[in-house]
């Protein structure tokens, strides 16, 4: 299920994970040192940004400027990073030399920032980490020597060291902090305090996917039916208990409860309810159970019934709309995106609701067919939403391999289509279809038009009658008019096959057969030797380790396979095969 697009304020600190960032503009007095910082570390002089970041944290500290003293701080490490050769190794170590000494008032945020660079570095060792096995002995305070389960309970400890004083932070009004963010798309009350800033930095880390590698047999969970996608006053009398102490989910939990509970008495509803939307949205993706996306649906249109009135209602309607549009039920979620939009059409989360109204209202068409037309009758399928009608051109097209870097005339870009528009159509016609009123895609089948000459084709649809290029929908695809039938097969030496009469299936002898191969620099060229048929249509090929493909003709008609990759030996295949049938899974 895709979640509802949010991007809250982000510390200037990330840029310890990506040093390119771009810095805020700190306050004076020291713009023009912050100056020079910003222009040392762009042109590469990370030892000279060092001494004069050196002098800012002297400062910041004397006057207890704590903002930016982190600042300072942090950029001090991306510089001493860079001189190390940016390993997240030696970020995790900078961090921690500057707790040693960092005043209690930025440690909060050295905490989150110094378990950010532990989660970094899982990143950049996954694979290493998910083969490491568990020892017997416990692993020493070489962090590169740990195990998964020890890192991840090493960086729990941080976020929750990091939260510890929470009273303290939740008086800290984030934007006190605003030398060191980034400012995001979400507005503030939304993220009021530093608390709120620094516990959704730790969630982010215990509702991540990858720790499930690290899950132990009494892990921690829950069903569809818990109080995990309850109301919020369900959610937060809910005592869950488990064995599994350490659980990324029970924390994550326990730290939606925390939250919900400090902003239990907001008058301005704002915060409370993105956090119950986000413990809804993240509960639902978590809860074992197949009702977890009914109930997520009924709570998040009950909380958004509640606060309709209120910018976080729009939230909460978006990410209920996007759901509703996941599961195709499109009239419901345009009606609910288009309806609050209205109270609040500025913000950001009004935005995407009509971001959504104009994917569900957006027109869509396919077309697909046969890969040869004959007397038989070909068939045209098309796959259509929002529109009426369907246009149609039959163009022929040259079939030619020549030059070409493993492409083949079969596929067809924008650029083909418009080329080909410009060309003389050999048939024009049209198909008026049933509006699709509940705005999902329908796929009808239609006649194709018959007695075409034969050759190579391009058939083009288009939603409007004009085949024009903006604000329309075309679609095309290839297709040859032949009354031939070409099978191909591997067979121990190479590939075999016959041309028949596609609608007698009689052997057609004497066709004569091209070999097209594809080079080590993917580029295709012609067997100078040409096969025919034997009295059977039959024709073969020895094997060469390349893509290949064949193309057939016979009175002026002609055909082609797909791409067929050859190999050379192996033997012919043992004709003995064994079956084994149990009355269970074998894993």
């Amino acid at each position: 299920m895709r979640p509802l697009r949010l991007v809250p304020a982000c510390l200037v600190l990330i840029v310890l994970m990506f040093p390119l960032l771009p810095m805020s503009s700190p306050a004076a007095p020291r713009d023009a040192e912050w100056k020079q910082v910003e222009e040392h570390l762009a042109g590469a002089l990370p030892q000279s940004a060092i001494e004069v970041l050196t002098s800012i944290e002297a400062a910041a500290r004397e006057e207890k400027a704590w903002p930016e003293l982190a600042k300072a701080v942090a950029y001090r490490i991306v510089a001493e990073t860079r001189i190390q050769g940016k390993q997240p190794e030696e970020k995790i170590q900078l961090i921690e030399e500057a707790l040693t000494d960092a005043p209690e008032e930025i440690a909060p945020i050295l905490k989150t920032l110094l378990a950010s660079a532990y989660w970094d570095y899982f990143q950049d060792n996954r694979w290493r980490l998910l083969q490491r096995t568990r020892t017997s002995e416990t692993p020493g305070e070489d962090f590169e020597t740990w195990d998964l389960p020890r890192l991840l309970r090493e960086i729990d400890t941080r976020y929750r060291s990091a939260l510890e004083k929470a009273d303290a932070l939740q008086e800290i009004p984030l934007v006190d902090f605003d030398t060191l963010l980034v400012t995001g798309n979400v507005p503030a009350p939304f993220r009021p305090t530093l608390y709120d800033f620094l516990a959704h930095e730790a969630l982010a880390f215990y509702t991540a996917a990858e720790q499930v590698g690290a899950a132990p047999q009494d892990s921690f969970g829950f069903d569809a039916a818990s109080p995990a996608l309850g109301t919020m006053a369900e959610f937060l009398d809910w005592k869950p208990e488990s064995t599994d102490s350490d659980s990324p989910t029970l924390r994550a939990v326990l730290l939606y409860q925390d939250l919900l509970r400090f902003h239990a008495s907001d008058a301005d509803p704002s915060a409370r309810v993105l956090i119950d939307l986000e413990r809804l949205e993240w509960a639902a993706s978590e809860a074992v159970g197949d009702t977890a996306e009914t109930r997520a649906r009924e709570q998040l249109r009950a909380l958004w019934e509640n606060h309709a009135d209120t910018e976080a209602g729009v939230a909460v309607a978006a990410a209920l709309a996007e759901r509703l549009a996941e599961a195709e039920e499109f009239v419901e979620a345009r009606r609910i995106a288009g309806t609050a939009t209205e109270p609040f059409p500025d913000s950001v989360f009004a935005i995407a609701c009509r971001n959504l109204v104009k994917r569900i209202e957006a027109r869509e068409l396919r077309i697909g067919t046969e890969e040869v037309w004959n007397a038989a009758g070909a068939e045209i399928e098309i796959t259509y939403r929002n529109i009426t009608e369907t246009h149609f051109r039959l163009v022929p097209r040259e079939w030619t391999l020549s030059g070409d870097r493993w492409e083949t005339p079969d596929n067809v870009d924008r650029d083909d289509i418009l080329a080909a528009l410009r060309e003389d159509a050999v048939a024009s016609w049209s198909v008026t279809l049933e509006k699709t009123e509940d705005y999902r895609s329908r796929t009808i089948r239609v006649p194709a038009p018959a007695e075409q000459k034969p050759g190579f084709y391009l058939l083009i649809a288009s939603a409007s009658d004009d085949f024009g290029s903006e604000d329309n929908q075309l679609s095309a695809t290839t297709l040859w008019v032949s009354p031939l039938a070409l099978i191909t097969r591997r067979s121990p030496d190479g590939a075999e096959g016959f041309v028949l009469d596609a609608l007698s299936g009689e052997p057609i002898a004497g066709a004569v057969v091209e070999v097209w191969r594809v080079d080590k620099n993917g580029r295709w060229s012609r067997d100078p030797i040409r096969k025919k048929t034997d009295a059977m249509g039959f024709f073969k090929e020895k094997a060469k380790v390349r893509p290949v493909l064949f193309l057939a003709t016979h009175d002026g008609a002609a055909v082609t396979s797909g791409q067929m990759h050859l190999w050379s030996g192996g033997g012919k295949p043992d004709p003995l095969r064994t079956w084994l049938f149990t009355d269970r899974s074998i894993y």
